[in-house]
């Protein structure tokens, strides 16, 4: 078993309906396959479609960080949190 949790973040540049089947699976491979019992994930504010995915995946919202450091492109960001936990799935 690797840890009790996993961050996870993603940014969704893939065609709406795709994306939710891929977290899908990344979901199955960190609960079944390594033993995790939470999955955080995040998106930037104005990313509609990573919060509709993490939504539609179960993520529940836990909370905002104004001001997120993002180096790579040279700003700040306001960030989004959420949570799922292996209790919430139905892979308990």
């Amino acid at each position: 078993v690797i840890g009790a949790s996993c961050i996870v973040a993603f940014i969704c540049f893939l065609v709406s309906g795709l994306m939710p089947e891929a977290v899908g699976e990344m979901l199955w491979h960190a609960f079944e396959d390594l033993g995790m019992d939470k999955i955080w994930i995040g998106y930037y504010d104005g990313n509609e479609r990573s919060a509709r995915v993490q939504k539609k995946c179960g993520f529940i919202y836990q909370w905002t960080t104004p001001d997120v450091d993002v180096p790579i492109m040279g700003e700040t960001r306001v960030g989004h949190v959420s949570l799922l936990t292996r209790e919430a799935t139905n892979m308990v």
